[in-house]
């Protein structure tokens, strides 16, 4: 004779109910790796908790709250293997599991906001690196035809791989650096600043044409190598590329969003200038804010700032929508 079970009806839809063991094991398979907080059937009570956390880079791991994912992050980190590329990340950077036996690669010096901070290089991989860049291809961001070929035409398709790669965190790749730092590298790039001021008629006409075109914020940028002198055309897209906030939230690098986020585009324009380092997979950013504060338009920029105060009094209810800043989870 079976015998008889009494279950009230929380207990039975906890075990064959739509969100309970049996449903959930047979829907998506036994549970992945969680925090100890999370171990066996106390998975289930945590993972349709609000706090409940998943790991956005490998989405193996689960944590009970933002705090434990915090304070769980270095041991993660270490097995951490991103979707996207087969090589694990370190908290230094790129090191793959075959070449972690080879000789130290001395640490490549880059500049900070008040000094030089060590930052290790990435060493070279055999082969191929499997990076995803696909959507800034396919977007038209970057050139695929000029890439691996040193061209002044595209500021962007060198830097392709430090700005929209995956293969480690945004605050590894993209080092933000200070504009009033005394080495040579900022005095270059301050260099490309100056031929920007000294031309900000044509500059500020250039930003307030692409605004008007995109509707959405966006930047200058261009390489610190890309000479630049009396004798050059400043403005001209052979000089630098231009970016936009989608564009910008890409590379996942939140201060670069916010700096173009914030500025006026009716006043200002945004100039980012990037040195990319040796293996070419992070780069060193320097990014100035020119704004006008004259209390009248000039003339020839009377209708082009007329046109972008409508359409900023237009987009005025979306742009909490429209300028959302975007970061991996895992860059603490």
């Amino acid at each position: 004779m079976p015998r008889k079970f009494s279950l009230t009806k929380e207990e039975f839809d906890f075990i064959a109910g739509t969100e309970g063991l049996y449903a959930y094991e047979r829907r998506f398979g036994p549970p992945p790796q969680a925090c100890p907080h999370m171990q066996g059937s106390a998975f289930y009570e945590f993972v349709h908790s609000p706090q409940a956390r998943e790991c956005q880079r490998c989405k193996k791991m689960w944590y009970c709250s933002p705090e434990c994912q915090k304070a769980l992050w270095p041991t993660h980190q270490q097995h951490c293997i991103d979707r996207h590329s087969p090589m694990p990340i370190s908290a230094l950077g790129l090191v793959p599991p075959e070449q972690s036996s080879r000789a130290y690669i001395s640490p490549l010096a880059m500049p900070t906001n008040s000094r030089t901070q060590v930052v290790s290089p990435y060493p070279p991989v055999d082969g191929t690196l499997d990076i995803d860049v696909s959507n800034a291809l396919g977007r038209g961001i970057v050139n695929k035809n000029a890439i691996g070929k040193k061209t002044a035409y595209d500021q962007l398709t060198p830097a392709m791989i430090a700005l929209f790669g995956r293969h480690a965190l945004a605050s590894h790749r993209l080092i933000w650096c200070n504009t009033r730092n005394n080495d040579d590298a900022t005095k270059k790039a301050r260099e490309r600043f100056a031929s920007f001021k000294s031309n900000i008629p044509e500059a500020m006409a250039y930003a307030h044409n692409k605004f008007i075109s995109t509707r959405v914020r966006g930047a200058f940028i261009m390489n610190v190598d890309v000479p630049c002198g009396l004798s050059d055309y400043m403005v001209g897209e052979e000089r630098f590329n231009w970016i936009t906030f989608p564009d910008a939230q890409m590379t996942l690098c939140v201060k670069l969003q916010e700096a173009i986020k914030a500025y006026d585009p009716s006043r200002a324009f945004v100039l980012v200038v990037y040195a990319l380092s040796p293996d070419q997979l992070s780069a060193a950013l320097w990014v100035w804010t020119y704004t006008d504060f004259s209390r009248g338009d000039p003339p020839n920029l009377i209708k082009l700032r007329g046109r972008i105060r409508q359409i900023l009094k237009d987009t005025k209810r979306g742009e909490s929508y429209m300028y959302q800043v975007q970061k991996d989870q895992n860059d603490l």
